[in-house]
């Protein structure tokens, strides 16, 4: 259990990625926390509550750092606790952690060759995600991601989307039969549930569906359908359908506080796209072949090679 937690909090600590918590940095810090412009000068940190709460040998840990463990956790963990119980717990774990740091150390690992390429790799990696996450955060801001979400809302409102039922068949003439049942009166549930393939113990129900979410060819044959009506037997890649429209329905633009983080993800991701491709463009690269010979002068050689 203790080594479990270790391993995460270490985890968290030197390779997950500070953009995981950008996106409410930048529109909102914690409830009732005041950011300073600037701040003045170095203060004395008891006097400003950030007071010491455990020492193990020369390590302290401060107040502010479990207050810190406490806000990078999920809203709903953090709000079922108790205050104190939570405190305490987080604490413990970083006593834990200051101990197995300590004994880590006294054990000589420091001084072992695979510590040091294994740190190298690590500070490679806080470096470039360091270097990204700073790009991302200059240019994302309260205003660029609200402008993001007034496109997306521009996008999405009035958006239709669909509910059918659907029976799947392995070919045209066993789909044909099927709608010959559908057209003598059967249920289209009942035929659903009477046959095997994928979701018939659902009676063949999709649920809602929009353009982006279902096989384009069942999406294109449910606009067309009139509710309640049964479509003709159609083909796509996964074999012959017949489908039954249940229900429409136009869904509203979900507010930014639901989006906000995917908003954020697709922003960041386009601004890491664009700064890879400046790179490539800025920075010469050379590629050599398994052999280690330069894949030009390999081309070349294949190119002057006399035919046989």
């Amino acid at each position: 259990m203790l080594w479990s937690f270790l391993r995460a909090g270490l985890a968290c600590a030197l390779v997950i990625s500070p953009l995981h918590v950008a996106a409410q940095e930048i529109l909102e810090p914690p409830p009732g926390m005041v950011v300073p412009d600037e701040p003045e000068a170095a203060k004395d940190p008891a006097e400003e509550g950030d007071v010491v709460v455990a020492r193990i040998g020369d390590t302290e840990i401060r107040l502010t750092q479990v207050i810190g463990d406490m806000y990078s956790l999920p809203d709903q963990e953090r709000q079922s606790r108790a205050f104190d119980e939570l405190f305490n717990e987080l604490l413990q774990h970083r006593i834990d952690r200051a101990m197995v740091l300590q004994a880590a150390v006294a054990s000589g690992l420091r001084q072992r060759p695979d510590h040091h390429e294994r740190m190298r790799r690590l500070e490679e990696q806080v470096l470039a995600e360091t270097f990204m996450d700073n790009i991302v955060r200059s240019k994302i801001t309260p205003m660029s991601l609200q402008e993001r979400y007034d496109v997306y809302v521009e996008d999405d409102a009035g958006r239709t989307e669909w509910r059918a039922r659907h029976i799947q068949a392995e070919d045209e003439a066993a789909a044909t039969a099927i709608k010959a049942r559908l057209d003598g009166g059967e249920e289209f549930e009942a035929v659903a549930l009477s046959l095997d393939y994928p979701g018939s113990d659902k009676g063949g129900d999709l649920g809602f569906f929009t353009d982006g979410s279902m096989v384009p060819v069942i999406v294109e044959t449910a606009r067309a359908l009139e509710i309640g009506e049964i479509s003709a037997p159609f083909q796509s890649q996964f074999g012959w359908h017949v489908i039954k429209l249940e229900e429409t329905r136009v869904t509203d633009p979900l507010p930014i506080e639901r989006v906000r983080e995917q908003l954020f993800s697709e922003m960041s991701q386009e601004i890491v796209d664009e700064v890879l491709v400046d790179l490539r463009e800025s920075m010469p690269v050379e590629r050599f072949n398994r052999d280690g010979t330069p894949v030009e002068a390999a081309a070349g050689d294949e190119e002057a090679a006399p035919a046989e």
